[in-house]
C-alpha cells in the first residue's frame, strides 16, 4: 500500500539529489538552502522556510523547533499561502 505522501516525498528527494549532484561538497549551508528552495519551486512544491513546528521527543515532551515545512498545493508560490 502506497502512502499518501509518497509522490511528494519522491519529488523532494529528487530535488535534494539534484542539488547534491550539481553543487557537491564545500559550500555554506545557506547556498544549499537556496539551491534546494529553487529546486523545490522548479518542481511546483510550495513550502515555508524555517517555520516553527512542534515536535515530540521520546519522552513525549513537546518542543518548538525550526525546520523546513513543506506541503503540496496547486499554487506555485513559495511564500506563505
Amino acid at each position: 500500500m502506497r502512502h499518501q505522501f509518497e509522490p511528494l516525498s519522491a519529488k523532494i528527494i529528487e530535488a535534494a539529489i539534484e542539488v547534491h549532484r550539481e553543487l557537491g561538497p564545500g559550500f555554506l549551508e545557506s547556498i544549499y538552502e537556496s539551491a534546494v528552495m529553487a529546486a523545490l519551486r522548479h518542481r511546483g512544491i510550495v513550502y515555508r522556510f524555517f517555520t516553527l513546528i512542534s515536535s515530540i521527543n521520546f519522552a513525549a515532551a513537546a518542543s518548538a523547533k525550526r525546520g523546513l515545512l513543506m506541503w503540496q498545493s496547486s499554487s506555485t508560490s513559495s511564500t506563505d499561502p
